[in-house]
């Protein structure tokens, strides 16, 4: 990240460094000072219930370029419209492997256009619940990553139910796989 930047929208923010995501970083985000209070509660809730620190996902896909589910689906974003307004509220994380992390990213945008379920994220944090109840096949945001880390042979990943997964749980699960990139 660099150096705080001027105001947007009267908060101040600071900018990605665009030298340094690489192909499969995941990047932790959670929207905790907004000129939205439907996003800034929308994220405390995430957050809350999966009991982490964070409510989104992305993932590098080819930089500077992020895919993310969201509301609308999954698309990409560019690192370049992305700002973070304290940097407590951003983790970059690298898997220790880059031949998987790139194959990781490349399965990732094998998801691009696909649905997001709303339905799918609650039924994540519900105990016992199955994929298969939430009745769609759309995704959500740390699903996505999940489920490419495991399509690329992450052995850590392949235990794992993507559609149980939140950004909670990549959080815990990077202190043991994955981990924080000090240069992003």
């Amino acid at each position: 990240m660099t150096k705080r930047n001027p105001r947007y929208d009267g908060l101040y923010v600071f900018k990605p460094d665009l030298k340094s995501p690489r192909r499969g970083d995941v990047i932790l985000t959670r929207n905790a000072e907004s000129t939205s209070i439907k996003g800034k509660v929308q994220s405390d809730v995430i957050a809350k219930a999966t009991g982490g620190n964070f409510s989104h996902a992305l993932m590098c896909t080819v930089p500077p370029t992020l895919i993310e589910a969201i509301g609308d689906g999954v698309s990409n974003i560019s690192a370049q419209n992305c700002f973070v307004h304290d940097l407590k509220h951003l983790r970059v994380l690298r898997y220790p492997h880059q031949g998987i992390a790139s194959a990781a990213a490349s399965e990732a945008m094998k998801f691009f256009a696909k649905g997001y379920s709303v339905r799918a994220a609650v039924q994540s944090i519900r105990p016992g619940a199955s994929v298969s109840e939430s009745g769609d096949e759309a995704t959500f945001c740390s699903a996505l990553v999940a489920a490419a880390f495991r399509a690329a042979g992450a052995p850590e990943f392949a235990a794992m139910d993507p559609m149980k997964t939140t950004p909670a749980t990549l959080e815990k699960f990077s202190k043991c796989t994955l981990h924080s990139a000090t240069e992003c």
